[in-house]
């Protein structure tokens, strides 16, 4: 079940995603991609970030100087990064995954497409039908998973 932290935290995501879009500065899919690999997004993930200071612009110029965001100008439609956002974040969160996990799941391109069939479902079943539907859930990702879950910040 998701609780207050968890949406506070998931709508922030939704909006960093979102702004991607306002600035135009690279394709979604790549921000997508930067982003799951970033520390930013290792930051984000604690239900502690709940508590941080830190507004969309600053975490996006915070991403910017980590990684390049100048590649592509594919940009999806703003309400589709926002649901993207908010999904990555559900799954990172309630599902206790790192965000680099999230991304060895389903590609930004997938979700882009898994939008249309996904985003009408509450965000919980539509992040559960991703993890159960997704190849990641072999025996040696499980273990992976077991083994990276607990160096994870909180």
């Amino acid at each position: 079940m998701i609780n207050n932290n968890v949406i506070s935290i998931a709508k922030i995501y939704g909006s960093l995603f979102e702004y991607s879009c306002k600035k135009n500065d690279c394709a979604s899919s790549h921000f997508v991609k930067q982003f799951l690999f970033s520390e930013v997004a290792l930051q984000m993930s604690s239900i502690n970030f709940i508590y941080s200071a830190d507004d969309v612009p600053y975490l996006y110029e915070k991403l910017a100087k980590e990684k390049k965001l100048t590649v592509g100008k594919t940009i999806y439609p703003e309400a589709v990064m926002y649901w993207m956002g908010y999904l990555i974040a559900v799954m990172v969160i309630n599902h206790n995954l790192l965000p680099k996990q999230v991304y060895r799941m389903i590609s930004p391109k997938e979700l882009y497409t898994a939008y249309e069939a996904y985003h009408s479902l509450d965000i919980e079943d539509a992040a559960d039908r991703i993890i159960d539907s997704s190849a990641y859930t072999n025996k040696n990702d499980i273990e992976l998973f077991i083994n990276t879950r607990n160096k994870r910040p909180r």
